[in-house]
């Protein structure tokens, strides 16, 4: 096995990364469960790396957390000190930003930040890496070990570390992310164009049997009758009159919203059905409208260098 770092297997490893390496080749799913510290990473790395090298593939490497990264890292180092091939890895905007990570910003607001810094020639970090050689990007990824020594060496060529990686992408075998950065909508350009044609990629999800739950978890949130009062001051104190007068309707819409809520877990679906049937969604659908048009725009403020965020929109 020439992707396969180590000297020796340990007991089954040879055997699950053949079975591996014959599961790709026709093109089956395949769910593998073992032991903590029997190698699993390194099995299906080395076996994946391998069919990906025969069939002109490419592999996506997703994990549930940031610090499950930098064991995916360690391992594929190792793989590459044995055999060469590109690799890189990306995390959220927000963990990478140089400019406003350090400002408890969340990460949806920092996005826009960034957005705005771009456009109006603020962010240095950005602006350094179209300066960048090739050659230059290389060496930076050799030289790392995990996300820690990937930020320190971005900041050490004072680049931004998340457009390095998000420019090395493509030209990579294995990228490796969370499921963060491919199923939240603030990195759905980049998470969709990794996976356009998922024929030619292969896909390994570490510790799956967490997928449900953080699938949920990214597309749930509490939203509180104070989130509403706050983004219709918002909407007020930015002049945007008509956007907070559509936001005041969605008080009564919130509060039928909970009353419905109590009767489902009352088990009453009638009175659910008969109140939806008299409900009229166009004024929902003028809201949105609106709220899509403003969503996306920053105002600065006078008072501050720092651009204001309509954070309470996005929320709605």
């Amino acid at each position: 096995m020439s992707y396969f770092p180590y000297e020796h297997y340990r007991e089954g490893q040879a055997e699950l990364i053949e079975f591996i390496r014959s599961s790709l080749l026709n093109r089956h799913d395949l769910i593998i469960e073992a032991m903590s510290g029997f190698g699993k990473t390194v099995s299906v790395l080395s076996a994946s790396l391998d069919i990906a090298e025969k069939l002109n593939l490419s592999v996506l490497y997703l994990c549930r957390t940031k610090r499950e990264i930098d064991r995916v890292i360690e391992e594929a180092k190792k793989i590459q000190a044995r055999r060469y091939f590109t690799f890189s890895f990306i995390i959220s905007k927000s963990d990478l930003c140089f400019l406003y990570s350090n400002q408890k910003i969340d990460p949806y607001s920092i996005s826009a930040l960034c957005r705005y810094a771009v456009l109006n020639n603020f962010c240095s970090y950005w602006n350094n890496c179209n300066f960048l050689e090739p050659d230059s990007i290389t060496k930076l990824f050799a030289e790392i070990n995990n996300l820690s020594s990937y930020i320190s060496q971005a900041r050490n060529f004072h680049v931004c570390p998340y457009e390095i990686t998000k420019r090395s992408l493509f030209s990579s075998k294995l990228i490796i992310l969370t499921y963060n950065n491919l199923f939240q909508d603030v990195f759905s350009a980049t998470s969709e164009s990794l996976i356009q044609d998922p024929s030619r990629t292969i896909i390994i999800l570490d510790e799956a049997h967490n997928l449900y739950d953080i699938i949920s978890e990214l597309h749930s949130f509490e939203i509180a009758e104070k989130d509403i009062e706050n983004s219709i001051s918002e909407a007020f104190r930015l002049g945007l009159i008509d956007l907070a007068k559509k936001m005041e309707q969605l008080l009564p819409f919130y509060n039928k919203i909970c009353f419905l809520v109590d009767k489902i877990s009352a088990h009453d679906r009638r009175l659910i059905k008969d109140e939806f049937r008299n409900f009229s969604l166009n004024e929902i659908s003028i809201l949105q409208n609106l709220l899509s048009k403003y969503i996306r725009m920053t105002t600065v403020s006078p008072f501050s260098k720092t651009p204001y965020v309509i954070k309470n929109f996005i929320k709605i």
